[in-house]
This record gives structure tokens, sequence and C-alpha cells, in this order.
């Protein structure tokens, strides 16, 4: 190959690399942001069961004979 072609094939390289690593850092960005979110629920459904374990009557349950 001449010197040439080498530095093309590099540079094309380092292009290709520098977008895929753009690219992956958006998908982290999205990413933060379902996960923020997921966590936000998730502690909403635990208060929620919290709140129906404290406030449901607890069962008796009958005696074994």
């Amino acid at each position: 190959m001449s010197l040439v072609q080498d530095l093309y094939t590099g540079l094309k390289r380092i292009i290709t690399i520098e977008d895929r690593i753009v690219q992956v850092a958006d998908n982290l960005k999205r990413l933060q942001l379902d996960v923020a979110g997921h966590g936000e629920r998730l502690a909403r459904l635990e208060g929620k069961v919290e709140l129906l374990k404290a406030i449901a009557p607890t069962r008796r349950r009958k005696p074994r004979k």
C-alpha cells in the first residue's frame, strides 16, 4: 500500500470510531433518563405497597385441629 492509502485508511478508522463514540454517548444519555424514570416509578410503587400493608386488615387464620 502507498503512504496515502495508509493515511486515508487510518483517518477513516478514526472518523468511524469517533462517530461510534458519539452514538454511544447519545444512547447513554437516553438510557440515563429512562433509568431515572424507572427509579421514581419503583419508589412510588414501593410506597403504595407499604401503604396497603399498613392499611389492610390482618387476616386471622383458623386454628388447626
